[in-house]
């Protein structure tokens, strides 16, 4: 390498700089070479641009010097001329030239405005000779020459925010082949290592930087792939020698490569994979070696940097180059060959195919995760977001698990814990989008190396247990325990899918595969007894040193853990070993020592869990301490403090106890005797047995031997005391009321044991079994036991020995006569004060606790508790002392509160008032339990608001179960029964409703309904009370009440429930015992129609009743008719009327009547829909009832006449009955028309009125003179009109009113001319503001059904418009206001007529406010069409719209596009004279898509019609035009080449068959027509390429051919339209002259298939081109773009077809035998190829010739056939048969010549698997064919087969679970069938049998919402027939309840063909009811005809179709 040039030397000269262009001119013109160069220097330096500059302005005096120079010199010719006359071999001449025109460059693209002064310069650098002057310094040796030279190119990239960067891809010279040296040009010079690299690059970063401007982030996408294909090692190359980089340089390549490249989702992603694979990630790797800062800043490391971006590049499953894997299951390919003995077979990664991330596979076995915590995270990540790779991952990663003492063993023994501690990929046992699991698991050999590797892990395991370190224990017990939580997680998820699959343990695969995988765990684990040593020598201590406490604990925490996971999940192996799990009670014998960092807390709930787990453990057994385990585990509990484990200690405790045979019948008792008893605590008093002062032993203590001791003698002679219980209880309760035998027991040993007690001994033993006591009075119905137990208890401790001691004594009978009040409570006043002093011992306490000082938290609780034991021992105390012992304990020990209140004695009634409940309460709620606040409680309390509330919130708290609930309401029930007074009864009756209230949300619904089911049928005082005749009304109002709150709803479970009372209330009512209505209103509701009914027959027949009772009769009957949609409601209907007269004015009999009658008319009869939103099952119940019923109802008892007139009142139900009967029997003319011209009419609401006029004018006949007279019918005509637009009232009112005028007016026509007088004065007082879309329905059926109101009609028009423009200037547009511009959109374009000068304003305002509005637009679009304008007008109207801020936006959305481009396409055809201007063109280049969709066709109508005015061509704009959004072509060749491939190719295989060249405005627009380009653009832009800019080298042909232009060129010669083939063949012949002389490989190839095509055509003539067959064009199509896609298959076979025949034969199928029984190793895609070939080809009568020549649809029945599992081969047959069925000729002749129809019926009885495709090819059958010819020829049996075939699909239907795609697409074939001439088919009842039940299972789906305003036009429409085979599988996003109602329009008129009336027609003619009164008469013409028919033969009394 030459040495590098010396440093010039510093002259001292100051530098230049210059003040105008001339100086610089003169300075680069000096003829001195120094002179030149100083002047460039100086030039150089004034126009720089610093990295820390900062922004520049566009007022900098360099940009504007810059400029004028370059406008004296444009394109800098002077710097041109001096570097062209440079000598090349001084470099150092040439450097300051380079260096100044990229500063020049970089100054000029700050700002667009100074972009055209310097893009010359650019243009001129890319000409070849500049560019091979550039080139060729990259290859110098000079080092400043290519700094500069690199700094140029990455000006020249950047420039115009990369313009030309394109062009400069193209001219840089990426083959030099020193351009890897620049890679290793770093800056070698002293300088400060803190200056950005960036701001001063050297050569290997400018480099960088020019190689990733091709793919930032703002390049198209083009660009970006063109460089990454063509230029990839250059991207390569970055990545060598990368870790050596800066910081800086790391985050720009890492930023750019991530947004620029993986968040660009264009760019194919095998390109992005291939760019990162594991080399390129290998060097991202070694950056992981830089893992501190290097820079000073904290957040500046390397490692973290690439850390980041790999995890996101590595760690999200379809994101980067992690893909989706299917978890623990092998790919696709490897299951579908694998067998059931496959299990053993792990996926590898060395062999191809096995797993999907095969890269991260690679990657994985390099990272360093014992070295680096950063990679040791991106292994964790990458494993667990692709499960599949962890089973493949232990083989090849090389861990050393072999136990020792080693930071590297530490590491690797950390990592395969956290590896096997992943979640388990739960979603891969799930089919893909589904919700259903797999019926086979994984392989067991893929599980298995997820829990537990065979990488010798029993022995590593085993070994590291025993090895003498402590930490090498430790790590090794962790990792173990890991592998079995694993185990345990994939055990539970195999049980829940077996469980899902309701497999059976024997045969299941899942329970196969989880029972060998326990037996392989079991093999793999330690053996228990290495388990039992190590757990055994931590409980020791043993060892060689005494071990740290710390560490100790640690290690028997875990020894404890793994004890306790393997009993779990292992316990087969543990049975294998005789171990005593008995000895792990001693943890707790010396319970409450100091824990060493809460270690001993987990390790004895790792014990606790073991024994609850455990059937081995004998828990009556004593230990080694002598006492029983029994024992241990309530002295634990009793001294535990920690809340987790004493409540694991507690469940544990209840487990035992209720399993033994103690408590085998009561196990919720166990609790129960837990909660009495006290905590563990010291004494305060100290113990002296022969003073008077009390003494106190430890509580816990003594009860706890004593406990145990009973339980021990229980369980031993347990019938003994079940016996003594039975004979103690045999009088008092029942047996199953009893409680426990053990407390027998204890009785008995307290008898026993009294004489040797000690006095607190006895004291504590009372005071627990008072606690017991009334704990178990909330689990037994009947107290009397309970008394007797206290009766026992009171009589044992009468006793000498307590009684010496008189303070203990008193005490002690205080506790027992406590027990005695409370069962039950009374909740009397408080007690009269015992005639003793007040304690001196509490007072001395309180002084002395209360002067102390604050002292440690041991004093603080001791004192605390001392306080409580002196108000336990004290004989009197004052409400004021407790109070200040109240106050004192929370003071201290906030939690001593809750023994405090429970040592009060409940007679006083002090709690409240002392402890302050009602203000503390949220204080001190822990401490209050509801037991004690009830047995405290007066009437007072109870029924206090307050207290009462507080009481329901201590009974049901947030974490309350059925049981603490129950015992509460038992509580209750127990006081309620002892209750004396109405006070108490009232509120305890409203404690119970509070309760209830409370629980309702809190319990699960099956425990809540268990507790009502317990108060209304084992409570017997509130039975009592249900059934009292004579309660007071205190009670009788709470116990509504509670009632109400208990069943909110009443059904046929709560009636079971009540059964017993409401039966006895009716016995009562039945046998005429006189009862007051309130006793009985409770429990109406709840009595059985059938009774109510039985009620009212009884009173009707002489019974005396009270009116009251009546009445409440009646309602509740209101309430049972309005749920109960039963069928014989009518039969009552007589009775009900005659008790009209009884019950004058009642308006509960009026609803049940009017809801009888309306229950007799078919729903939706009137049009109106039902009143409610409902779900569907429900409605259609109703509907069916309504249906059976309406010939069933008497109207002889209900006399309109007497109806109408009246005097009082209507109500909503007394109008109900009017229309029921008007529809019913009418009314005559004579009688009706009477009551109109009356004031009874005039008087009654407009609500009402509207509603009775329209039922008559519906249901009556006007064809008689008298009703045809409008001056009766006019006053109320004129009344409901000025309803329209009163906002008063109500929206269903104002809609009646519109559609009652509406139907008078249609039947009385000759008053519409007096009508419309009033409606116009009406409109001209409507306010600007105010508009009704209901005076808007009343125009419009004005504007479409009479010429007589015009006027109206045209004043309402102009009030429209002129609400629009007040409405689009002020608000939004909603729904509403959207509603209401579509009417008068329609009103407008029926009447075309409106001003000019309100339209112009409205025009404006649309276009200014609502261009984004979708009904605004189509609203200016009809007034376009309506209104005549000036052209200054129209062009201001379209400057406007173009130059809105939202036009572009609007454009791009579409909803709003059709709409602005149709408003567009009517402007410009106004006056195409002034429209057509450039600058009303060009903007619409933008928006033009160039697809074959309406209004893109529209808009190249609007160029065409510029063309045609101004004969001009718009040639010049579509230069600009580009196929990708937002971006722009600089020449019409980048616009060809911008063209989506794909969508070209998609436009040739379906080409648009009706496409013309001439204009088509009126074409009707195909669902495909968005997907697919307009071929006549494309062809015009293509002439326009060849005509002017013609590719010039081989790299843009190549381009230019990939779009599949050229391929469409060749369809169109097989288009219909003759001008179109014509145009296709011209520009196919310059484009054969043009590859003449191509200099391209390619060239022959090309040249020869159009050779080909040549000769297929014949000499240009006047003759017009031919109509080539599709296979012909599509051969050649498919065979040019595979010259330049010679990656797909099918290139060699279509080039070796050509070329093996001189001629192509056109009238055969090419390629069709040789493919479709190819017997290549492609055979498969081969015949799928040929088969879509030949469905793509069949559009004509000419290629359905060339198919039949072949006999090519016999071939395909038969692969068809023969292929029943092949799904995707009978798709693409049945596509072929689709296109086939689309051609009449083809049709008729597969019908008569191949029997088609007998075929397609033998497949449908082998598989109506694709059932939708089946019956779009039927559809198009019956479609297509000429119907009378295809009859005459087969006598009509081919609708008989038709029918069949539809019978099987819809049986088939029937029968799915998914139905609606197919019978959406079913229904109109049935009534296409049924539609057809000739008799019915036979199958056809049987047919629509089947059709009805499809239509039930799309009920379900969907809630009717029943309004009147449910508008269709937003509901996707389905497709028409006929289906091509594009469409043939398509199922688009049905609405259901659109579904729903079309098809019962289409099946109700395929039934009325029936000869005879069936029960399918009644189904579906009250469906059709209901669809049509949802969706409106306009929606539902056919239903609109069912219920006109439906009125008539109802009022005649017909019911046959």
């Amino acid at each position: 390498m030459p040495e590098p040039p010396p440093k010039r030397q510093k002259t001292g000269k100051p530098a230049g700089k210059f003040a105008n262009s001339d100086e610089i001119r003169t300075a680069l013109r000096s003829q001195n070479q120094e002179d030149i160069s100083q002047a460039l220097t100086d030039l150089r330096n004034q126009f720089s641009v610093w990295p820390n500059e900062g922004p520049i302005s566009p007022q900098d005096t360099r940009l504007l010097l810059a400029q004028k120079w370059l406008d004296a010199s444009p394109g800098a010719h002077d710097l041109f001329t001096i570097w062209e006359n440079s000598n090349v071999r001084q470099p150092a001449s040439i450097t300051p030239i380079l260096s100044l025109l990229a500063s020049l460059l970089t100054l000029l693209s700050a700002h667009y405005t100074f972009h055209a002064a310097g893009h010359p310069i650019l243009r001129t650098l890319l000409t070849p000779p500049w560019m091979k002057k550039l080139n060729s310094y990259l290859g110098g040796s000079h080092t400043e020459l290519l700094l500069v030279t690199m700094k140029l190119f990455n000006s020249m990239s950047a420039y115009g925010g990369g313009r030309e960067r394109k062009s400069i891809l193209e001219s840089f010279a990426w083959e030099t082949k020193s351009l890897p040296k620049l890679l290793n040009m770093r800056r070698k010079s002293k300088t400060d290592d803190s200056a950005d690299p960036l701001a001063k690059p050297d050569i290997r970063t400018l480099y960088i930087l020019f190689c990733l401007s091709f793919v930032e982030q703002d390049n198209s996408t083009q660009l970006k792939t063109i460089f990454l294909e063509q230029h990839r090692d250059a991207f390569f190359s970055i990545f060598r020698g990368l870790a050596q980089d800066s910081y800086t340089v790391l985050r720009k390549i890492l930023e750019i490569c991530w947004t620029g490249i993986w968040l660009d989702p264009k760019i194919k992603r095998t390109l992005k994979i291939g760019l990162f694979s594991e080399i390129t990630i290998a060097q991202l790797l070694k950056i992981y070696e830089r893992a501190s800062s290097e820079d000073g800043d904290s957040e500046h490391v390397p490692a973290d940097l690439v850390h980041h971006f790999l995890l996101a590049l590595c760690t999200r499953p379809g994101a980067g180059i992690c893909f989706r894997d299917r978890g623990w299951y092998p790919r696709t390919s490897e299951t579908d060959n694998a067998q059931g003995d496959d299990d053993d077979v792990l996926p590898s990664r060395d062999r191809g195919g096995k797993i999907h991330n095969k890269i991260l596979g690679n990657v994985l076995k390099t990272l360093k995760v014992n070295e680096d915590l950063r990679q040791q995270e991106l292994a964790l990540k990458i494993m667990a977001a692709c499960p599949e790779l962890v089973a493949g991952y232990w083989s090849s990663a090389g861990l050393t698990l072999e136990p020792r003492l080693s930071s590297k063993w530490i590491a690797n023994i950390s990592f395969f814990g956290s590896v096997l501690s992943l979640r388990v990929p739960e979603e891969s046992f799930l089919f893909d989008n589904a919700s259903l699991y797999h019926p086979t698991p994984p392989p067991l050999a893929v599980i298995l190396e997820n829990i537990l590797p065979s990488v010798n892990t029993k022995t590593h395991f085993s070994r590291g247990l025993q090895q003498p370190s402590g930490l090498v224990q430790h790590c090794t017990a962790l990792a173990l325990c890991k592998c079995l939580a694993k185990f345990g997680r994939v055990s539970r998820i195999f049980q829940a899918i077996e469980a899902a699959l309701e497999e059976n343990e024997g045969d299941g695969q899942w329970a196969k595969v989880r029972h060998d995988l326990e037996r392989e765990i079991r093999r793999r684990v330690p053996e228990f007894q290495v388990i039992l040593a190590f757990a055994t020598v931590q409980k020791d201590g043993t060892g060689k040193a005494a071990p740290h406490p710390t560490k100790r604990a640690l290690l028997a925490e875990a020894a404890q853990r793994l004890l306790w996971m393997y009993h779990l999940y292992l316990p087969n192996l543990v049975a294998e070993t005789r171990f005593d799990i008995g000895k792990l009670v001693q943890n707790f014998v010396n319970f409450g020592k100091v824990e060493i960092g809460g270690l001993d807390t987990v390790r004895q709930l790792h014990v606790l869990r073991l024994l609850t787990g455990s059937d081995q453990f004998v828990w009556s057994g004593k230990g080694p301490s002598g006492k029983s385990h029994l024992h241990v585990f309530l002295g634990a509990l009793c001294v535990c403090k920690h809340p987790a484990l004493r409540q694991t200690l507690r469940t544990l405790i209840v487990h035992l106890l209720s399993e033994s045979v103690i408590f085998q019948n009561h196990p919720e008792e166990p609790s129960l005797w837990l909660s009495a008893l006290p905590a563990a605590r010291n004494s305060p008093i100290t113990v002296d047995q022969t003073s008077e002062e009390p003494s106190f032993h430890d509580e816990a203590a003594v009860l706890v031997a004593f406990i145990d001791d009973c339980v021990q003698r229980c369980l031993r002679t347990p019938y003994k005391y079940l016996e003594d219980m039975q004979v103690a209880g045999a009088q008092l309760s029942t047996p199953q009321d009893l409680p426990s035998s053990l407390i027998m027991a204890v009785l008995e040993q307290l008898a026993a044991k009294e004489p040797n007690m000690s006095p607190s001994d006895a004291f504590t033993l009372t005071q627990f079994l008072r606690r017991l006591v009334l704990k178990l009075s909330r689990v037994q119905r009947d107290l009397s036991f309970l008394r007797h137990v206290a009766g026992k208890v009171e009589a044992i401790m009468q006793s000498a020995t307590v009684s010496k001691h008189p303070a203990i004594f008193s005490a002690l009978r205080r506790e027992i006569d406590i027990i005695h009040g409370c069962l039950p409570c009374t909740h009397s006043s408080p007690a009269p004060p015992l005639a003793v002093p007040y304690s001196s011992e509490l007072v001395e306490c309180l002084d002395r606790i209360g002067v102390q000082s604050t002292a440690d938290d041991a004093t603080r609780i001791l004192s605390a508790f001392e306080v409580v034991d002196r108000v336990r021992l004290a004989a009197s105390y004052s409400l004021e002392q407790i109070r200040t012992c109240a106050a004192t304990i929370t003071r201290l020990h906030v939690p001593a509160l809750h023994y405090l209140a429970d040592s009060i004695d409940p007679r006083l009634k002090n709690l409240w008032d002392g402890l302050n409940v009602k203000e503390t309460y949220p204080t001190i709620r822990p401490a209050l339990k509801f037991d004690t606040l009830f047995f405290n409680s007066t009437v007072e309390n109870i029924n206090d608001e307050a207290s009462g509330q507080i009481l329901a919130e201590a009974a049901v708290t947030g974490t309350s179960t059925s049981a603490d609930v129950n015992g509460a309401m038992f509580l209750v029930n127990h006081s309620l029964s002892a209750s004396a007074s109405q006070e108490l009864t009232g509120g305890l009756v409203r404690l119970m409703a509070a309760i209830c209230e409370r629980s309702a949300p809190i319990l699960p619904s099956e425990d809540y309904a268990k507790l009502n089911e317990e108060m209304f049928t084992r409570y017997t005082a509130l039975i009592g009370l249900c059934t009292s005749s004579d309660p007071p009304d205190l009670v009788l109002d709470e116990l509504s009440l509670l009632v109400k709150s208990v069943f909110p709803h009443v059904g046929s479970r709560e009636r079971d429930l009540v059964s017993n009372i409401t039966k006895h209330w009716l016995n009562v009512l039945t046998n005429g015992v006189s009862s007051s209505c309130r006793v009985v209103s409770p429990w109406i509701r709840f009595m059985e129609p059938h009774d109510l009914l039985s009620l009212l027959q009884l009173f009707d027949q002489g019974q005396q009743a009270d009116i009251d009772l009546l009445k409440l009769l009646v309602a509740g009957l209101e309430n049972i008719v309005k749920t109960h949609s039963a069928v014989d409601w009518h039969k009552h209907l007589p009775l009900l009327v005659k008790l009209r007269s009884t019950l004058p004015g009642s308006t509960s009999l009026e609803n049940v009547i009017a809801t009888i009658v309306i229950a007799c008319v078919p729903v939706g009869l009137s049009g109106r829909a039902p009143s409610h939103s409902t779900g569907s099952a429900s409605l259609i119940e109703r509907c069916d009832t309504a249906w059976t019923s309406r010939s069933h109802l008497i109207t002889t008892l209900l006399d309109v006449q007497l109806l109408l007139f009246q005097d009082e009142v209507w109500s909503d139900s007394a109008v109900d009955i009017i229309i029921g009967v008007l529809y019913q029997s009418g009314c005559e003319p004579d009688t009706f028309l009477s009551w109109l011209a009356s004031d009874s009419a005039s008087s009654r609401s407009v609500a009402h009125l509207s509603q009775v006029l329209h039922a008559y004018a519906d249901s009556s006949d006007f064809r008689s003179d008298p009703q045809a007279k409008p001056a009766i019918w006019m006053p109320h005509l004129s009344r409901m009109l000025e309803s329209l637009a009163d906002a008063h009232v109500s929206t269903l009112t104002r809609a009646n009113c519109s559609a009652c005028i509406c139907l008078v007016l249609a039947r009385i026509p000759n008053s519409i001319p007096e009508f419309v007088v009033p409606l116009q004065e009406r409109i001209k007082r409507l306010a600007i503001p105010s508009l009704d879309e209901y005076i808007l329905s009343v125009g419009l059926w004005l504007a479409k059904n009479s010429a007589e109101g015009k006027d109206a009609v045209a004043s309402l028009i102009d009030h429209g418009m002129q609400w629009c423009i007040h409405a689009f200037s002020t608000s939004d547009a909603g729904a509403e206001v959207a509603e209401w511009v579509h009417l008068v959109d329609c009103l407008m374009g029926i009447t075309h007529v409106a001003k000019a000068h309100i339209a112009e304003t409205l025009l404006s305002v649309i276009i200014q406010s609502r261009l984004t509005d979708a009904s605004a637009v189509a609203l200016l679009s009809t007034i376009l069409r309506t209104v005549t304008l000036k052209p200054l007008i129209v062009n201001r109207y379209i400057q406007t719209i173009i130059q809105h801020p939202q036009f572009y936006k609007a454009s791009r959305e579409n909803a709003s596009r059709d709409r602005i481009i149709q408003a567009l396409h009517i402007l410009f055809n106004l006056h195409p004279a002034n429209t057509c201007q450039v600058t009303h063109i060009q903007p619409l280049v933008r928006i033009y898509r160039g697809t074959a969709s309406a209004p893109d066709r529209k808009l190249l109508s609007i160029f065409q019609l510029f063309e045609s005015q101004r004969k001009i061509s718009v040639a010049s704009l579509i230069r600009q035009w580009s196929a990708t959004p937002e971006t722009t072509s600089s020449t019409i060749l980048d616009a060809v080449q911008s063209l989506d491939a794909t969508l070209v190719l998609r436009t040739c295989l379906h080409f648009p068959k009706g496409r013309c060249l001439a204009d088509q405005i009126d074409y009707v627009e195909n669902l495909r027509d968005a997907q697919l380009y307009d071929p006549v653009f494309l062809i015009l832009i293509f002439a326009l390429t060849m005509a002017e800019e013609s590719p010039e080298s081989a790299f843009h042909w190549i381009e230019l051919f990939r779009t599949n232009i050229v391929s469409l060129l060749i369809r169109t010669l097989s288009a219909k339209d003759q001008l179109l083939r014509e145009v296709a063949r011209s520009q196919l012949a310059a484009l054969w002259a043009h590859m003449e002389t191509a200099d391209m490989q390619e060239q022959s190839h090309v040249v020869y298939v159009l050779n080909v095509l040549r000769n297929l055509l014949p000499q240009p003539s006047s003759q017009p081109t031919p109509r080539l067959p599709s296979y012909t064009t599509l051969i050649l199509m498919h065979a040019l773009r595979g010259i330049f896609y010679p990656s797909n298959f099918i290139y060699p076979l279509t080039a070796r077809f050509l070329l093996q025949r001189p001629t192509l034969d056109v009238s055969d199928v090419p390629m069709l035998y040789g493919m479709l029984y190819s017997g290549s190793d492609d055979w498969k895609k081969e015949r799928g190829w040929i088969i879509r070939f030949i469905s793509d080809g069949m559009m004509s009568t000419d290629d359905w010739r060339v198919l039949k020549r072949r006999h090519t649809w016999e071939l395909l029945s038969g692969l068809y056939q023969s292929s029943e599992r092949d799904t995707t081969l009978r798709y693409s047959v049945l596509e072929v048969l689709a296109n086939l069925t689309c051609n009449v000729q083809a049709t008729t002749s597969l019908i008569l010549k191949s029997s088609l129809l007998h075929w397609i019926e033998m497949q449908l009885r082998v598989s109506t698997t694709e059932a939708v495709e089946w019956v779009r090819i039927i559809d198009n059958i019956l479609t297509i064919v000429d119907a009378q010819r295809i009859e005459s020829s087969t006598a009509g049996d081919w609708r008989s087969i038709i029918c069949r075939c539809l019978v099987l699909i819809m049986r088939s239907i029937s029968r799915s679970s998914k139905p609606e795609g197919a019978f959406a697409s079913a229904t109109p074939v049935v009534w296409r069938l049924c539609a057809l001439p000739g008799p019915s088919p036979h199958a056809l009842p049987d047919l629509l049998g089947h059709s009805l039940n499809s239509l039930k299972l799309l009920e379900p789906q969907f809630v009717l919402a029943l309004s009147r305003t449910f508008s269709m036009r937003d509901v996707p429409l389905p497709s028409l027939p006929p289906h091509n085979g594009a469409e043939l599988h398509l199922i688009g996003d049905y609405n259901p309840l659109f579904t729903w109602g079309n098809s019962v329009e289409y099946l109700w008129q395929a039934s009325m063909t029936l000869s005879d009336r069936s029960t399918v027609w009644d189904v579906l003619t009250y469906r059709l009811l209901l669809w049509r009164s949802i969706v409106g008469e306009n929606a539902s013409p056919t239903g609109e005809l069912a219920r006109k028919l439906a009125v008539r033969n109802l009022h005649r009394g017909h019911t046959s179709p």
